[in-house]
Order: structure tokens, then C-alpha cells, then sequence
């Protein structure tokens, strides 16, 4: 069994042997945090799940939030790695009215992260972010070479691992456009293989609370931008009757953009549901 830690800067995996933690560096420039939660029984193991954080979360507030969830994926027999995006969120900014700048307190959670922004002006500003017009995603880069560096991580020590990434709320968004990548045609492939092979790893996708990522072409991207419409790898779409804070009509419009996509209706809002028989659903899929 192996644990992850972030410490000084660095990325290290530990076997714990006999209550007993013993250190090894495997990246000298791994610059985001990871938490890890082996499956229960390592010999049945299944593969590797990244749960991606939604806006204004972490990590922390991740394994939090699917502490039941993940309960059920580590007796099935996966591992769950809980990812960090690397853009921290103001707890305040200053926008412009009327020709007056007015600094505006977005609340005072602390270490609340994003994949990326919808806006330099006012990183907090997510008006734009379900919108069916293409946006600019600011910051994407960072995010997809993070997410390139885990994938890497995982094949030099778990190769042949089965990937799933399983993202909530602007999380969900993010693994719509890590499912296009994942979903590459060989001769889309040949052109960048060094950039986007490792995105092939991810063999398939959950999706709570999501809405499709209508993402610009972009000056600054450094990925080619992919058919977000035409994606091939199993997903589950899970959508909650009451969300308020994502229509799910746009939940529904993306679900659409896989040609194996599942949908699964709870009973909740915007939120990530844990009921045995919701659990249930999800184990059931990656099975």
C-alpha cells in the first residue's frame, strides 16, 4: 500500500509497511498537492479514479465531500487520487462600475482553487462560465499539464492502470474537455504525440452537476483545440432534479457529446450524492 504527500515543493510516495512510513521521492517537480486513498484490498485491484474538485474548492474539500462515495470505489477496488487545481482564487477583487473601482468580497474560504478563469479583470467572475458562446479559459495550460503529469506519474509506477476521472461542477467541465483528448483520433495523435498520448490513458468518465466546456481558441493554449462534441470514451452523466446552480438542460447537452453516455436522475440539488443506492449506480458503472 502507498500513500502520497506534497513536502517541500516535492511529490513523495511512501509504502506503509507494518504502521511503518518510509520515503521516496518520485518527481522533483511536482508543484500541486495530492491526496490518496488506496482501495481496501490492493491485490483486487481495479484501477485509479481522479476526483476532480469543482470551482472555489480543493482537494481537502474533495475527499470531504465523497468520504462515503469513495468508501464504496476503494471496496470496488480503486484507488481514489484527490487533484488540486493551481489557481487560487481571491477572496476578493476589484471590478469597475460607472468608471469606479469597487472591491467586491467573493466570500472567505480559504485555499479556493480553479482549474481555470473566465476573466482577468476579476478571476472570481463566473458569469460567463455556462455560457453556450466560446469563452476564453484562462490558465487551461497549467491545468492540462498537471493533469499530463499525474497520467505520467501513474504509468511509470502503475502501468496499465485503468484511468477514470470523475469531475463535479467546473470539475466536470474540465473532464469534458479531458475526455475530447482522451477520445484523440490516431492522426490527431501523430501530430502532437508527446503533448496528448498521455491522455489516452483515461478509459472512461463520471460527470456530477457538469456543464459542457465551451472553451476560445486561445493565442496562449498550447494544446490543439479538440472536437468537444464527438467523444468516445464510457461516461456517466449524474444530475441532480433540483440543481439550481446548473440547469440540467446544459447537463443534458453535454451528455449528448458522448456517444456511450449514461445518465443517472438523483433526487438533490448541486451536490455529489452518496446514498447507498446512488453509490451503487456509479460502482456499477466503473464495473
Amino acid at each position: 500500500m502507498y500513500g502520497l504527500i506534497q513536502l517541500h515543493g516535492k511529490l513523495w510516495r511512501y509504502p506503509i509497511t507494518k504502521g511503518k512510513l518510509r520515503n521516496m521521492c518520485i518527481e522533483n517537480d511536482f508543484p500541486f498537492g495530492v491526496v490518496r486513498k488506496p482501495c481496501s484490498i490492493p491485490e483486487h485491484k481495479k484501477g485509479t479514479i481522479l476526483m476532480i474538485h469543482g470551482w472555489a474548492q480543493n482537494a481537502s474539500v474533495m475527499q470531504f465531500k465523497t468520504k462515503n462515495l469513495t468508501k464504496k470505489f476503494n471496496k470496488a477496488g480503486y484507488d481514489c487520487l484527490f487533484l488540486e487545481a493551481p489557481h487560487l482564487l481571491p477572496a476578493r477583487s476589484t471590478v469597475e462600475t460607472d468608471g469606479e473601482s469597487i472591491q467586491v468580497v467573493r466570500g472567505e474560504r480559504k485555499n479556493a482553487k480553479a482549474w481555470f478563469v473566465y476573466s482577468e479583470k476579476d478571476p472570481t467572475d463566473t458569469s460567463l462560465s455556462q455560457s453556450r458562446d466560446p469563452v476564453r479559459f484562462i490558465g487551461l495550460n497549467d491545468s492540462l499539464e498537471y493533469i499530463k503529469r499525474v497520467l505520467n506519474m501513474i504509468e511509470t509506477h502503475q502501468p496499465n492502470e485503468r484511468i477514470v476521472v470523475f469531475g463535479f461542477s467546473q470539475g466536470g467541465s474540465f473532464v469534458h474537455i479531458l475526455s475530447a483528448l482522451a477520445s484523440l483520433s490516431d492522426d490527431t495523435l501523430d501530430n502532437h504525440r508527446q503533448t496528448l498520448s498521455a491522455f489516452k490513458r483515461i478509459n472512461c468518465a463520471i460527470l456530477v452537476g457538469a456543464f459542457g466546456a465551451h472553451y476560445a481558441k486561445d493565442a496562449d493554449l498550447q494544446y490543439p483545440r479538440v472536437n468537444l462534441q464527438k467523444i468516445n470514451i464510457p461516461a456517466l452523466h449524474v444530475i441532480g432534479k433540483q440543481d439550481t446552480r446548473v440547469d440540467p438542460e446544459k447537463s443534458l447537452d453535454l451528455a449528448k457529446a458522448f456517444a456511450a453516455g449514461e445518465i443517472f436522475w438523483h433526487d438533490k440539488g448541486h451536490t455529489i450524492p452518496q446514498k447507498s443506492a446512488d453509490s451503487a449506480v456509479m460502482v456499477t458503472f466503473l464495473n
